[in-house]
Formats: C-alpha cells, sequence, structure tokens
C-alpha cells in the first residue's frame, strides 16, 4: 500500500489528473484508472531513463535456476519489436514500452518510436483482438507512420539569437534588456 501511494504521489507530480492507482501490477480495480494522456506523461519521463528504456527494449532473457526453480527464459510480449509471440508487427525504430490486456481494458499498448532523431510516443487503449489478430499493434504502426509524415521539428530561433534589445528603467546601471528566445 506505501508503495501504490508513492505510485499516485509521483503521477501527481507528473501532471496525472485522471490517474488513480490501486495496486502495483495494474490488473483490473473498479478504482485503478487512468487516461491515454496521463500514461504519455509518464512515459515521457520515463523514456529519459536508460536502465528502464534497455529493460523494455530487451527482447528475452534467462532468468538464471534458483532453489526453487529451473532457469527460465522470460520474452516480450511487444510485437512491434520482437516476433516472437506474433509474426507481422515489427515496426522500424520501435522501442518498448509496456503491453498490458485486460478482459476489461482489452488490448492495451504504450510505445514509443524513433526515426531520424524524432521519437514520438503512442498509447493505445481497449484495443480489440484474438489470437495473431490483435489490433493495438498496426493501430501504432499507423499512428506512428502518420506523425513521421506529418510532423517534424524545427528550429524557429536560436538560443543565442538576440530578437531585441528593450528599453527599460531599471536602475542606474542599465537602462535596457536583451530578449532571446
Amino acid at each position: 500500500s506505501a508503495f501504490v501511494e508513492r505510485m499516485n504521489a509521483r503521477a501527481a507530480e507528473l501532471g496525472c489528473h485522471n490517474t488513480h492507482f490501486t495496486n502495483p501490477h495494474g490488473l483490473h480495480d473498479t478504482d485503478h484508472y487512468t487516461t491515454a494522456w496521463d500514461i504519455y506523461l509518464v512515459a515521457r519521463e520515463a523514456i529519459q531513463n536508460e536502465p528502464f528504456m534497455t529493460l523494455c527494449n530487451t527482447l528475452s532473457y534467462e532468468v538464471p535456476p534458483t532453489n526453487m526453480s529451473p532457469a527460465r527464459e522470460l520474452h516480450t510480449t511487444n510485437s512491434l519489436i520482437s516476433n516472437w509471440k506474433i509474426l507481422g508487427y515489427l515496426y522500424d525504430g520501435a522501442e518498448g514500452i509496456k503491453t498490458g490486456t485486460t478482459d476489461e481494458a482489452g488490448y492495451c499498448l504504450l510505445s514509443s518510436a524513433v526515426r531520424s532523431g524524432q521519437r514520438l510516443i503512442c498509447v493505445v487503449l481497449g484495443c480489440e483482438g484474438s489470437g495473431v489478430d490483435i489490433q493495438c499493434y498496426p493501430d501504432s504502426s499507423a499512428l506512428y507512420d502518420y506523425g513521421f509524415d506529418n510532423f517534424s521539428t524545427k528550429e524557429i530561433l536560436n538560443t543565442n539569437e538576440l530578437i531585441a534589445e528593450v528599453p527599460v528603467e531599471l536602475s542606474k546601471e542599465t537602462n535596457y534588456v536583451v530578449v532571446h528566445p
């Protein structure tokens, strides 16, 4: 319960106004909810953490044996980055981040993709699917294609560019301020 309290506090710090956690695993609870925007806010922060992104982009991992179980191999369930479970959904430049499915929420996918130095984050919730036909993957790919094809990063003003020297009466030492972007 203390961890869940910290989750809610951190979500609020990130500006998540429509999120409330009741558990750390995300399984259904009527008082456990979020929005695509709030998930984006969390992801925008999380992708800055290199170890987190390394984990999200790990396709498989062998858990060493213990005294309780033999070695086990775990695989990502994100078909944008791996053909392990389902073929046909790989997306060039895709990265993690998290899949999730419950009967109540449907198929959900939080991912990012990078192309020519531009990163997009995609959140799809409530998708339908069965077997190998899971709509969150083609929906995410279509959104990435649209984003990369229709938007770009442009430098409007250089931070060192002088915009203006504005006259002011601040003190005896100066009669203007320099304005930069």
